[in-house]
């Protein structure tokens, strides 16, 4: 165990019921009783089909190979010449992380019973713990063979959890059950110019979308997919030029309607680490056309007709507010209040705009003169 002492459980003989359970002193080479787990029957028991586990915490699992689990907590603290440490952290060209340091297999296997059970832990965990104290474990490879390898320098591999967020951890190497001392080690990409558009409030139907990511590893690129939050009511969803790549650091977003969007950048690297940024866009309803209406008429001389106009945005959508509209007759005719057109008393062509700024809309007009002649 951590604290050098080896539990035992130990049985009168070889299938016969009767288990006690002693801590051994190496050192004085002494056995202490330690008593029965709460709620087993220890005499009921037979040594033989009892099996221990050191768990990465320092504590032991037990298993009377029933359905029931049982944990023992050592006294003490762990031995100096068990820790492990740990020398330095450097990328593979992979993906997956060296790890380099001392002792990362541990003084023993952990534990065994002869040679029908071996639950060998003689070999590195990697913990990695955020400032919440959340933990996680990450999945090793090529670890060292053997035990107590002392000072020489021995290295692992181990890969991080997919999806771990980016941030600060610390990162600790377990090995039957005696922690390392933790180093800091920062995991994922970090945003370095949050996520901007070429203008918060634009007139148009695109803007430029950017953001600018840095990661420790330099072997791979990064990633940059983006994403829409919220969007207005109805509104199709913003299309990109280009998306989830290397080169999406800056991506074109094309919109289809009028109003506020919000953008999230998830920017990840090779190993899955990420990290996210958000920009809010607001596309402003634009004048953009100027529709009249009708269009096209053909109106007798003397009629009247009413024009009406609407005003247009960007996407082809009626302006939730309406300008004012001035309007001018190209021709014969006359145009009088809320949009009434009094036909001439000749025939003629007319064109009617309707202004608003720099933006106009048309209709064109045309008076006949219809001959009428008397029944005989």
């Amino acid at each position: 165990m951590p604290n050098g002492n080896v539990l035992v459980a130990a049985g009168p003989k070889s299938g016969a019921p009767g288990t006690t359970f002693f801590e051994y002193n190496v050192a004085t080479n002494g056995f202490t009783s330690v008593g029965s787990p709460p709620g087993l029957d220890a005499s009921a028991i037979v040594a033989f089909n009892t099996r221990f586990l050191a768990l990465p915490d320092g504590n032991v699992l037990f298993s009377d190979s029933t359905n029931r689990l049982y944990l023992y907590k050592p006294d003490g603290t762990p031995l100096a010449s068990a820790r492990p440490t740990i020398t330095s952290i450097q990328p593979n060209s992979d993906g997956t992380l060296h790890l380099v340091g001392t002792q990362l297999n541990g003084l023993t296997e952990g534990a065994y019973y002869g040679d029908d059970a071996q639950m060998s832990t003689n070999y590195p965990i990697v913990e990695l713990t955020d400032a919440a104290h959340n933990v996680y474990y990450a999945k090793i490879t090529n670890w060292p063979i053997g035990l107590a390898t002392g000072n020489t320098p021995v290295a692992t591999d181990f890969t991080l959890p997919a999806g771990l967020p980016a941030g600060n951890y610390v990162v600790s190497v377990v090995a039957n059950g005696v922690a390392s001392s933790p180093v800091a080690y920062s995991v994922g990409p970090t945003i370095v110019s949050p996520a901007t558009a070429g203008a918060t409030t634009i007139a148009g139907t695109s803007t430029t979308l950017s953001v600018f990511g840095s990661d420790q590893d330099t072997t791979f690129p990064l990633s940059y997919t983006w994403a829409v939050l919220a969007s207005p009511a109805g509104a199709p969803a913003p299309t990109f030029s280009t998306n989830g790549s290397a080169n999406a650091d800056t991506t074109t977003a094309f919109f289809h309607k009028s109003g506020i969007y919000a953008f999230s950048v998830t920017v990840k690297n090779q190993r899955g680490a990420f990290t996210t940024s958000e920009v809010l866009v607001r596309v402003a309803q634009t004048l953009t056309t100027i529709s009249v209406n009708p269009s096209v008429a053909t109106i007798d001389t003397g009629a009247t007709l009413k024009l009406s106009a609407l005003g247009l945005d960007q996407f082809n959508n009626p302006l939730t507010s309406q300008p004012k509209f001035v309007w001018h007759v190209f021709g014969r005719g006359l145009l009088g209040r809320f949009g009434w057109f009094s036909a001439p008393k000749h025939s003629a062509v007319t064109t009617v705009v309707a202004i608003s700024g720099s933006i106009s809309g048309s209709a064109v007009i045309t008076t006949i003169a219809r001959s009428h002649q008397s029944e005989p």
